[in-house]
Order: structure tokens, then sequence, then C-alpha cells
């Protein structure tokens, strides 16, 4: 039995071929140089574990190991080489009836799968999650499952479910003082409310999330809380706002060496280029955000690539590309079960074919994106595909047409949503008082974020 010294006696060692390996001290050195985003060590320090404790003939601990790297692997963005790991650990952890382990097992399986859209057996090994966690009266891993189950509620486009279960992680995580869970939950709400329209309660919760991964030294946390608060910023036509937010994310991200994250920043940061006009920087990030997702097949992150490059290739009327990207886009936003994402994909291919004068299939295109957006009350979709429903149907009965954008607009407060409408009803009908109120609007638009669309819509009433 080789020596191991006395102040050493608190540190769970491995015994194999003469030799002690220090594997519980390894472990947790791994799990802080997780949190801190230094996961090439950290994979290091867990693929040295795991040969010492095949050495030791410690299948419980290689099990161990492998949910551990499962889920470094997972943030890395190498889901595939995941997915064996996590299966094989789950095999161990059920034939020795270990129900932590089983747990831990089924949630790094989840993670795999939630990136690469295999949303079925997301749901399917967390609810297994939850039963487990409940039977065993072990709250932490409850949030996690719950938390997952959250995610692919809201990519679903079911809002109030994936707000419940949100709640429910951060009532879990604040018994427990779990910070990082603290964290995650109110990024996940402030999620929630921007898909929702309610941007203020947005930024709230993205600050919360933001302060705490301050505090705890949570890279990877900061990178996705600057993230979505640009999204938010975003949504709200701040762009000032929103692009030092994200180019943060992406530096962070680029420090980490998180491929789905630099996706995801390149994604966000393209579609400010393409809002403010600069196509060929637009192009270049979202064509950086493809590669990125097709290299670690995240299928959520590919469409979203894909419905980006869309809008730009229809900003620069390259019809045919654009609709190849939105076809793309949609096909896997079927595929997948994501709602929120089809509405939008489907009301922008219908935009493209109403620009081409193709009415019955835009008809066809944004009654879908409208059923859709209504049934989950997608408010960044509802408004536009009204409006497109309303331009629609005056092309067909002019005064039919008038009547619902008059009445959209007597119910609108949001300048954002009378500004277009003003413009629509001038065209419809020639009167200037119309004219006057959306150069008006357009104008205080514009010199608060210069977006394209203001842009273009200021430059058409100047030429009228």
């Amino acid at each position: 039995m080789p020596y191991k010294p006395g102040y050493k006696k608190n540190i769970y060692w491995i015994v194999a071929e003469d030799r002690l390996y220090p594997y519980q001290l390894r472990r947790r050195q791994a799990e802080v140089l997780v949190l801190a985003g230094n996961w090439q060590r950290a994979r290091g320090l867990t693929e040295e574990n795991l040969k010492a404790a095949a050495l030791g003939r410690r299948p419980d601990l290689e099990a161990e190991s492998k949910i551990l790297l499962a889920r470094i692997l997972a943030d890395q963005g190498q889901y595939q080489a995941a997915l064996p790991l996590a299966l094989e650990a789950l095999e161990h952890q059920m034939s020795a009836e270990n129900i932590r382990g089983q747990c831990e097992a089924l949630l790094a399986l989840a993670e795999a799968y939630k990136q690469l859209g295999e949303y079925q057996e997301v749901m399917g090994h967390c609810q297994k999650a939850v039963e487990l966690a409940q039977a065993e009266g072990n709250a932490d891993l409850l949030a996690r499952a719950l938390r997952n189950i959250g995610i692919i509620s809201l990519r679903q486009g079911k809002y109030s479910a994936a707000k419940e279960y949100f709640e429910k992680d951060l009532a879990i995580s604040q018994y427990l003082g779990d910070l990082q869970g603290q964290a995650r939950a109110n990024g996940n709400l402030g999620l929630v409310y921007d898909y929702q329209g309610d941007r203020q309660q947005a930024i709230l919760c993205q600050q919360k999330k933001l302060d705490i991964c301050r505090s705890i030294g949570d890279k990877q946390g900061l990178a996705y809380a600057n993230m979505s608060m640009g999204v938010v910023y975003f949504n709200l036509s701040q762009m000032d706002e929103a692009r030092p937010l994200f180019q943060r994310s992406l530096e962070l991200s680029k420090e980490l060496g998180d491929i789905r994250n630099i996706s995801l920043a390149c994604g966000n940061l393209s579609a400010i280029y393409n809002e403010t006009g600069d196509y060929k920087k637009a192009l270049e990030y979202s064509r950086q955000q493809l590669l990125g997702a097709e290299q670690t097949k995240d299928k959520y992150n590919q469409l979203f690539a894909l419905g980006s490059l869309g809008a730009i290739y229809k900003r620069m009327k390259q019809v045919i590309r654009a609709e190849e990207c939105f076809d793309r886009a949609i096909n896997l936003c079927r595929e997948t079960g994501q709602q929120h994402d089809l509405a939008i994909n489907l009301y922008d291919k219908a935009v493209l074919c109403y620009s081409q004068g193709i009415n019955s299939e835009a008809e066809k295109l944004n009654g879908e994106a409208l059923e859709i957006a209504t049934a989950i009350n997608a408010r960044n979709v509802l408004f536009p595909a009204r409006l497109l429903m309303a331009k629609l149907e005056a092309k067909k009965e002019p005064e039919k047409g008038l009547a619902q954008l008059q009445s959209m607009l007597k119910q609108s407060q949001d300048y954002e949503e009378m500004a277009p409408l003003n413009l629509e009803l001038f065209k419809l009908t020639g009167e200037q008082a119309y004219k006057k109120t959306a150069l008006s609007l357009f104008n205080l638009l514009n010199s608060k974020s210069a977006r394209m669309e203001y842009r273009e819509a200021l430059d058409e009433l100047r030429e009228r």
C-alpha cells in the first residue's frame, strides 16, 4: 500500500498499480475550472480521473467522471461526443441502482440532445429525472430538470408553462442558496418576458443574472447574460445599446472556446448590421454563425442562422437565395417543434412573396404565422402579421383593408406600430394627414435608432 501523507487524509484518493491518484481533488478543481470557463484544463483533469478510475477498477467513479466529461464536452459544443459518455454512465448507474447518478446521467444526455434539436428525447429524460429527483428528495437535480423542461417549453412557444418551470427553478435555487441556479433561472425568465413583449421586466431579469454571474465569476453565464440583454435592447430598436453587449458576449465566448455561443453572438451581430444597412458585415457574421452551427450540429443555431441569412438576402433583393434560406429554416422549425421561430420565418417568407406580388402564397404563409403567433402570444410577430393581413386584404377589397388598418390605428398607442399604419393608410388613401403623421413618427424613430426600415419608409414618403 503506497504511503499517503497524513495532511491529505481528507482527500479521496484512488489506489491503482501501487500509485495514489487524488481523484476527489481533481474533480473539485475541474468543477471550479468549469465555472471559471477553463474548459480545456477541466477536461484534462476529468480525463485523468477517468483513467485512474478505470485502473483502480472503480466503475462508480468511472460513471461519475463520464457524466462530468459529457457536460464539459457539451459546453464546448461537442454534443455527439458527449452522448455516448452519458449513455454509458446511465447504463452503469441503472445497474448499480444509483438514483442520484441516474439523474445526473439523464441531465447530461438532455443537455446534448437539447442542442441537437431532439426535444422529445430531452423531455423524456428530464421527466424521468424529475421523478427520480423527487423520490430521492434531491432539490438541486430537480431544479436542473425543471430548468431544461422550461427551456424546451419556451422554444415550443409554451410561454406560460415555461415561466412556471423557471419560477419553480428560481424558488428551489433560492432555497438552496445556489447562486448559479438563480442566475440561470432569472436569465430564462427574462427570455420569457422578452418573447411576450415585456421588455422592462426582461431587462430587470437579465440584469439580475449579470450581477450574480459577476459576483461568482461565471464566465459562461456572463456571456449568455450579455447576449440576452442585447437581444432585449435590439427588440427595443436600441442598436447602440445592443451592439456592445453582443460584442462582449462574443469576446467572452471566444475566450471560453464556446462554439455555440460564438455562433449565437455572430448571429446577433449580423442582425445589427442588417438593420443598419451594412450588408457585407451582416453576411460575414451570419455565415460564421451557420458554419459554427453546422459544425456542432446545433439545429436551433442553424435555423437562427438560416433565418438571418434569409433576412439579409431579402434586403439585398436576392430573392432566390432568401427563399431558399427561409424554406430551410421553416423545415428545421417544423422538425424541432420551435413555434416562435416558425412564426417568424413564415412571416418573413410571406413578406418576400408579397414584395413579388405572389399574394396567394403570401396570404397562406402569413395566415399560418398569425395563427401560431396568436396561439403562443408572440407579440413581435402578431402586429406585423396583422398589418400584412390588412395589406393583403386591401389588394382584394380596398374598403375592407382600409377598415382593418383604421381599426388597428385606433387601438394602437405604440409609435413602432402607429408609424407603419399611417404610412399604409397614406398609400391607400392619399390623405396628407396620414403622410404628415407618418413622416413625424418615422423621423422620431430614426433619431433614436437608425434602422433600415425607418430610412426606407422615410425615403418612400419623401418620394411621394
